[in-house]
């Protein structure tokens, strides 16, 4: 299935590029997020899920942030937290809604290959996006950082986007973006 070929046929990803992270190339609120979850790591794999608490980031990083859960090894992944900025752009809450379940499916589809990478590599990743409304490109980034168990095994996933270096999506186009906007929502 081409993710791009859906009822959404206006949107478009035209690259998505991972890179690991280097805290100098990140902005402040992300930086810090990245040095926090770096100041937590205790063995080889990373910080175990138990020790990242959201309450420790910048506030205004928690309004942008989501938490997944991996589900059966990455089959699918849950919504354990999805911030307030998060809910007015997809224009609906996702807490405790798996990815699957998000609209429009190129998205779905997008966070499960970002987030099944994470969970081969053990390793975070800054994902720089270019996409496309009816042909108006816009860029973001979002920064995807890895939670372990026990065994060593990836079972949450924290993500951050974030402004990268194009122009700032405007909110009218996020709500074009998830679909919020589409005469089926009725929104």
């Amino acid at each position: 299935m081409n993710i791009n070929d859906d009822k959404y046929q206006e949107r478009k990803i035209i690259s998505a590029e991972s890179t690991l992270p280097v805290a100098a190339d990140l902005p402040k609120g992300p930086r810090l997020v990245f040095e926090h979850w770096g100041s937590l790591i205790e063995n080889k794999a990373g910080p175990h899920y138990t020790k990242f608490y959201m309450d420790n980031l910048p506030i205004q990083m928690i309004a942008a942030s989501m938490l997944y859960d991996v589900i059966d090894g990455g089959q699918d992944y849950r919504y354990r937290f999805f911030g307030s900025d998060r809910v007015k752009s997809h224009g609906q809450d996702y807490t405790n809604r798996h990815v699957s379940d998000m609209t429009p499916p190129l998205v779905s589809a997008k966070i499960a290959s970002e987030n099944a990478k994470i969970i081969s590599t053990k390793k975070p990743i800054v994902v720089n996006t270019v996409a496309a409304i009816s042909g108006e490109e816009f860029q973001y980034s979002l920064m995807r950082l890895p939670l372990f168990d026990d065994v060593g095994d990836v079972t949450r996933i924290y993500a951050l986007p974030f402004n990268g270096t194009g122009p700032e999506l405007p909110e009218r186009q996020w709500g074009h973006w998830f679909g919020r906007h589409t005469k089926e929502n009725k929104v």
